[in-house]
């Protein structure tokens, strides 16, 4: 990557980590859900795909300073295994979700505090952590082609992916189960055995997703120059 392309790459990378990192900060600072502690917000995929995202630009930027063949492919198996098919299904699942009814993702009582405006969740603050969670990885990925790791295959990505979502998914229903906190609200309306099949077709799905995608940046890494040139 030529000079001046690599701090335009550094400028839009720590744009971003700072408009991840302010997101975070304002979620978790200013939005209080009622009847649910502060720490439920770390039960939901969003923002463990979140923290992830916020990681992935900083680990970005840092590399844009100082370029490094490890950290590179440490980046390569962050955006193939977690950020993007993560990312792909949170974004499918939640505008799905809330289209369909959106007390399947927030409380009645969150739904008509919202409504009378005692809370205020910002537009931009929903689109950030629900759309553009993708779109900016995405595009990125795209312009500038990042290799991919000389020993990632399809079958390692896909293990990636289910190794971050198998963590999640039995952190989610221990919680579940012995304390009745579940991430989302639709999820109380389930036995606990649908919630895992759930979780398992959820699990298999992403995990092909992720293939996808590293079959789609292998193709684009073999066409040879990144689409800004």
């Amino acid at each position: 990557m030529g000079d001046s392309r690599r701090w335009i790459a550094l400028a839009i990378h720590l744009g971003l980590a700072f408009l991840h990192w302010y997101t975070l900060f304002y979620d978790f600072v200013y939005i209080r859900l009622p009847g649910r502690p502060m720490t439920d917000k770390l039960l939901k995929l969003t923002t463990w795909n979140f923290i992830v995202a916020t990681v992935y630009w900083y680990l970005k930027a840092a590399h844009d300073l100082s370029p490094n063949r490890d950290l590179e492919e440490k980046l390569s198996r962050m955006l193939l295994c977690v950020v993007l098919p993560v990312s792909t299904f949170v974004v499918v699942a939640f505008w799905s979700l809330f289209l369909f009814n959106p007390s399947t993702l927030r409380n009645e009582e969150m739904l008509r505090k919202i409504s009378s405006g005692e809370i205020v969740i910002p537009d931009w603050l929903t689109h950030t952590t629900h759309s553009l969670i993708i779109v900016f990885p995405l595009v990125d990925a795209i312009a500038l082609q990042p290799p991919v790791a000389a020993d990632e295959t399809a079958k390692s990505t896909m293990t990636g992916f289910l190794a971050f979502f198998g963590t999640y998914l039995m952190l989610a229903l221990a919680f579940g189960t012995a304390f009745g906190m579940w991430p989302y609200p639709f999820l109380r309306a389930f036995p606990v055995p649908h919630i895992i099949f759930m979780g398992a077709i959820v699990w298999l799905s992403g995990s092909l997703i992720a293939a996808s995608y590293f079959k789609l940046f292998r193709r684009l890494n073999s066409a040879g120059k990144p689409a800004l040139d």
